[in-house]
């Protein structure tokens, strides 16, 4: 995108962006936006006056998290393609609707006790989307208590080590 904006081809990069998002967007993508530079910031901006116009509330939101995360470089930036380091690749899951990465996150951040806000701050995402995948995984693990929700993650070798 870079490339093709600095070599005058505003359309297409436009238009690479676009798909670019459109696919990072429901993953939550951030610190692989921060990583490519501010170059991409008034890329961004552009799109996301495009999304206002076109009713994509979804994608406003998503370009409004990267702008924020972009005016706040030193925080960190956890997202859905980086792990905590302390994790191993996932295991099989002996579920029948088995967790999706998101969810195993914010399940190891329970683990480490973390409330519903520092789970947010972490991963740039809203505590109510928090609540979502929490109740999301109590559903999935027949759970109805954080403390239950590990305790069958556990029982379910969820954890590794």
């Amino acid at each position: 995108v870079l490339a093709l904006s600095a070599d005058g081809q505003s359309e297409e990069a436009h238009q690479l962006l676009d798909e670019i998002l459109t696919l990072a967007e429901p993953e939550g993508y951030i610190g692989s936006w921060l990583d490519a530079g501010e170059g991409l910031r008034p890329l961004i901006q552009k799109l996301r006056t495009d999304y206002v116009q076109q009713g994509k509330a979804n994608m406003v939101h998503y370009t409004d998290r990267l702008l924020i995360a972009f005016d706040h470089p030193g925080a960190p930036h956890p997202d859905a393609d980086a792990a905590p380091p302390h994790v191993s690749p996932t295991p099989a899951q002996p579920l029948p609707d088995p967790l999706s990465d998101r969810e195993q996150e914010i399940l190891r951040f329970i683990d480490a006790g973390l409330s519903n806000r520092e789970i947010a701050d972490k991963l740039y995402i809203s505590v109510s989307t928090v609540k979502t995948h929490i109740n999301n995984l109590y559903a999935k693990l027949d759970a109805n208590s954080r403390t239950q929700a590990l305790a069958i993650a556990r029982k379910l070798g969820l954890f590794s080590g």
